[in-house]
Parts: structure tokens; C-alpha cells; sequence
């Protein structure tokens, strides 16, 4: 998937895989990435049941987001407002039960009773993503269900062990967490100076996920510094800043005293500070060394200045707390 933005945040999730004969499913499993969470379902309906009457999504945006309603006393109409509280993004990093939202859904569409194009059609309204596997289906039913956006993918049996079903897997998994973060990132867009749709910061932002093997991400202001999390939950940060957010720290220090040394890296640019928490941002810039982290320079729409930090390095997270995907799976 063309990725437009980056997300407000990405952490692993739970498959479903819907097929009446068990043995093809676990044979299918064989061809899987062995750090993929999942679930075996060899009864459709039974399937549909769990969904819509066991299973209770996370809706983990419904955290962050509050609606208001804004009235118009002269044409009477109501205009819905979102109240993002974007610093609470990262406490899903505590959730240890985020691993079992269900992202993707994987089903045949040879089934008895009920198959794969009539499995969806009840899941049609979800927002979870439907990949069907089509070894009987024509092309044309296939791309019917596509088009009127019953499936988001489907895949011939032909290819399930060319890895092909681990790139689709991969790729609905983000279109997921692209669509539940869209009203978010669609507001936080309205701001000046708004750049997580840059395709250069896109394209270094993925390059340090796949360097550092980072497997989960999460926004934690709307400035666009990231707290991210590999397997094993260990944290670093991303932070960046445009060259004027630089430039306008550099005028708050300037306008005080005994900040010589950090003017001087701020101004030319040899580090940039992060302030996570409101109580760091109140610090005076005299004490702001801790804060300043070694700065390269991207050039894309805008000239930006990012530091990549490893470990908490000192900002309030409680690393003990933090449930990770390896334990998650070591409990499955």
C-alpha cells in the first residue's frame, strides 16, 4: 500500500483466518510470519457470532477522541467538533490487551452453508479488513466484491506460500490503523505547519521503523515526535522539527540568561530539543541540556531537523509497565 501519511499510531493485532477444513488452516500456518498473532475459525457462522456478540473491539481512537457539538442558533444546524487529546495516544503502550484487536480477517470462499463473499457481506459494515481467498471464485466475483468494497484484497490459493499472504497481511493491518486514524490526522492537518503526509519524512520514518525493528509506534504531540516500541517493548523516540519550531526555540533561550552553549547549538543546528510532558515544557532554558538531542538535517517540503533517541532517556515512562507483543505471544 502507497503509504499517503503516517499513522497516529501502529501496534501488532490478531488475524482471523475462516476456512471449513481445519487441516488446510493449520497447513496454512506453516506459511505464516512466526510473530503473527492469530485465530482458527472452521465455522462461518460461528465466526459471525464471535464478532458480533463476543468479541468487543478496542476501539482505542475512542480514547483520544471526544465529540463536540457546536450549534448554529441562526440555521439551526449542529456541527460536530473532535477534541483530540493527542499526549494520551502512547498510554496504549500500558494496554496489554491491544495485541487482540482484530485487524484482517482471512476467508475462503469455497465454504458449506455460507461462503467467503456472503461471510463478508455480514462484516461489510466493520472496520475490520476482509482478505478473501478465492480457489473456486471467478476473477469477476472477485473483483465485484473488491469494487463495492465488501473485501479490500483477494488472493488466489495459488499463491499462499510465495509469501504473498504475509505482504497482503501486512498491508491491510495499516490500511486498518490509515482509517481509524483519519479523523485524527485529518484534524491535526488543519494546523500550519502540518508535514506527516511529507513523502520524505514518510520514507525516513519507515527506514528507521525497518533499522531499529521498530514494530510499534505511537504519536505524542501534534509537532510529530513519535514514541516507538520494538519487540521486546523496548522504547526510543523519533522527534522532528522544522527548521522554524528550531528557530523558535532558539529565540526563547536567546531572551534568556546563562543559555550561551544551548543558543549556540540551537542556532547552528547541532541539536533540537523534546519536551514530552507539559511539566517538561515549563523548564527554564538554562536546564534544557538533558533535553537537547544530536540533530540531522531532511530536506522535503520543508528543511527539518529529527533526532532518533534510544532508551526513556530520562522522560516519564514507566518501562516496567509497558505490556510487550513478545510477552503476548509467549502467552498465546
Amino acid at each position: 500500500m502507497n503509504q499517503k501519511q503516517i499513522t497516529c499510531c501502529y501496534f501488532p493485532t490478531t488475524i482471523l483466518f475462516v476456512d471449513d477444513k481445519l487441516s488446510f488452516l493449520k497447513s496454512l500456518m506453516l506459511s505464516l510470519d512466526k510473530k503473527l498473532a492469530y485465530q482458527l475459525f472452521n465455522n462461518p457462522t460461528q465466526t459471525l457470532d464471535f464478532l458480533h456478540n463476543n468479541y468487543k473491539p478496542g476501539t482505542f481512537t475512542d480514547n483520544w477522541l471526544s465529540t463536540l457539538k457546536n450549534s448554529d442558533e441562526n440555521n439551526k444546524t449542529t456541527h460536530s467538533l473532535i477534541d483530540i487529546d493527542v499526549f494520551s495516544i502512547h498510554k496504549e503502550i500500558y494496554n496489554p490487551d491491544r495485541f487482540q484487536e482484530i485487524a484482517v480477517v482471512v476467508v475462503d470462499y469455497a465454504m458449506p452453508d455460507m461462503d467467503g463473499l456472503e461471510f463478508c457481506q455480514h462484516l461489510k459494515d466493520s472496520q475490520i479488513k476482509k482478505l478473501m481467498l478465492t480457489g473456486q471464485a471467478s476473477p469477476d466475483q472477485a473483483v465485484e466484491a473488491f469494487n463495492s468494497g465488501v473485501i479490500q484484497k483477494f488472493l488466489s490459493k495459488d499463491g499462499l506460500y510465495s509469501g504473498q499472504l504475509n505482504t497482503n497481511i501486512s498491508e491491510l493491518q495499516r490500511q486498518y490503523f490509515h482509517d481509524l486514524s483519519s479523523p485524527i490526522m485529518s484534524n491535526l492537518s488543519r494546523e500550519p505547519g502540518y508535514y506527516l503526509n511529507d513523502p520524505a519524512l514518510i520514507t525516513l520514518f519507515n527506514k528507521i521503523c525497518k533499522k531499529h525493528r521498530i514494530i510499534e509506534y505511537y504519536l505524542v504531540d501534534s509537532a510529530g515526535s513519535f514514541l516507538m516500541l520494538d519487540f521486546e517493548g523496548k522504547p526510543s523516540w523519533l522527534v522532528i522539527k522544522t527548521d522554524q519550531d528550531v528557530e523558535n526555540h532558539y529565540n526563547r533561550a536567546a531572551a534568556c540568561k546563562n543559555t550561551s552553549k544551548i543558543k549556540s547549538a540551537l542556532q547552528k543546528r547541532e541539536k533540537i530539543p523534546f519536551f514530552f510532558t507539559e511539566a517538561d515544557k515549563k523548564i527554564e532554558p538554562k536546564d534544557w541540556k538533558k533535553y537537547l538531542h544530536s540533530a540531522n538535517i531532511l530536506i522535503g517540503r520543508n528543511k527539518y531537523h529529527y533526532a532518533y533517541i534510544e532508551g526513556p532517556s530520562g522522560y516519564d515512562i514507566k518501562t516496567d509497565k509497558i505490556a510487550s507483543y513478545k510477552d503476548h505471544l509467549a502467552k498465546l
